[in-house]
């Protein structure tokens, strides 16, 4: 599976969206001078979400979450310049907790 988009400028800005060949929304998000920058999401080739967060000049920043294409929760936490921060939680397929995850400045202070 390949994934589809037109190119009109060299130079990326605004809003761009990205789609799988069968038609579906891959990603969208938002670039600013060739740098990610603003809200992003991603999505598997069935339309469901599969991932969101936000850049702040090419870096992930602030909440992240990623999903199971069933739906359920598959992770979250936080980005702080460009690194984890904070606590993440893990689940399985089905929605349950089975991790957490602290982390200060993108190493792992303690797991739960």
């Amino acid at each position: 599976m390949g994934v589809k988009f037109l190119i009109t400028s060299t130079l990326k800005s605004d809003e761009w969206k990205y789609y799988w060949d069968n038609g579906q929304l891959y990603f969208e998000g938002y670039w600013n001078g060739n740098v990610k920058h603003g809200p992003w999401k991603s999505y598997y080739p069935t339309g469901n979400l599969l991932g969101m967060g936000n850049y702040n000049n090419g870096l992930r920043d602030g909440d992240y979450s990623s999903y199971y294409d069933n739906g359920n929760i598959e992770h979250e936490g936080q980005f702080f310049k460009g690194m984890r921060d904070g606590c993440w939680r893990y689940y399985n397929s089905d929605g349950k907790l089975c991790k957490e995850t602290l982390y200060k400045n993108g190493r792992i202070e303690k797991n739960y």
